[in-house]
């Protein structure tokens, strides 16, 4: 498998007058952009369901007693965890449009 992407990585290297590592690091940036567009989507449809734009804000929907800690656990969760991952993709993504 790994014999044959490689082949591939050289062979549309060579047809479109790129080196290997270019075709990696820009095929590298459409797939983090589209990851990135995945987790950001669905980071939205929690935005709206709950108001809120951070971990911190939803957070304060328990303190303040706005929604049910049992029914939106788990959408606090992965509310919590899509943001983690957002930053670091971005994170990788800017290194690789820097390099």
């Amino acid at each position: 498998m790994v014999t044959d992407v490689t082949q591939q990585v050289d062979q549309i290297a060579s047809q479109l007058g790129l080196t290997k590592d270019e075709v990696i690091q820009q095929s590298l940036r459409y797939f983090l952009e589209g990851k990135l567009r995945e987790l950001w989507a669905e980071r939205v449809e929690l935005q709206t369901q709950y108001h809120v734009t951070t971990p911190e804000e939803f957070e304060q929907l328990y303190k303040d007693d706005q929604v049910d800690e049992a029914s939106s656990w788990r959408d606090y969760q992965r509310f919590e965890t899509l943001t983690f991952k957002i930053e670091q993709l971005k994170t990788r993504f800017a290194s690789l449009c820097n390099s």
